[in-house]
């Protein structure tokens, strides 16, 4: 065979790689990786560029598929990162998620219905406002909003005797603030 087409053949074989991750550096405005070829090649400082908005920092073991200039392993970028450890499977076609290693989601799923699972949800912002026909807010066990409903209906029942008779204790307020909360029941 012809030299040039070996070399032609060689330098194509190298254009493309899939790298394990061995090291993150993401103190600079471009992340750089470590990479170990899996025929045993380390690679330094390979550029990931990611997509605008969006950032992660992959654990070690991690998957990289990484495109080299005309083959030449010193002028590589990683172009796609993933992790079978950890990410996520069974989501329906169409659905979208963002996930960690430690389980935490974020799921756009299917019907408009947005899930996430995570172990402590801290929202930090200047002002909320959540607009909702049917709100509940649950501990597992129990919904708060029907808890709070039920005790509402004990205090508007709750009486005390006078010497007038039994008067009740609270004013005509609160069973209007009742009929709101249940309008939230679902």
């Amino acid at each position: 065979m012809n030299y040039q087409v070996i070399s032609i053949r060689h330098k194509l074989k190298r254009i493309l790689a899939r790298c394990l991750i061995s090291q993150v550096k993401d103190e600079e405005g471009v992340q750089k990786l470590q990479l170990s070829v899996f025929d045993n090649e380390v690679i330094d400082s390979t550029p990931r560029y990611q997509n605008y908005g969006f950032t992660s920092n992959p654990r070690i073991g991690a998957e990289a598929i990484t495109v080299f200039n005309d083959g030449d392993r010193s002028s590589g970028i990683a172009i796609a990162i993933d992790d079978r450890r950890f990410r996520l499977k069974g989501l329906k076609e169409g659905e979208v998620a963002i996930y960690t290693d430690e389980g935490d989601s974020i799921i756009l799923s299917r019907n408009n219905v947005i899930k996430i699972k995570t172990k402590s949800f801290k929202l930090d912002c200047e002002e909320c406002d959540i607009t909702a026909k049917k709100f509940r807010v649950s501990d597992g066990n129990s919904d708060i909003v029907a808890t709070l409903t039920d005790w509402m209906e004990e205090v508007i029942g709750a009486t005390t005797n006078t010497m007038l008779g039994p008067m009740k204790l609270i004013g005509a307020g609160l069973p209007a603030l009742k009929q709101k909360l249940e309008r939230f029941k679902l």
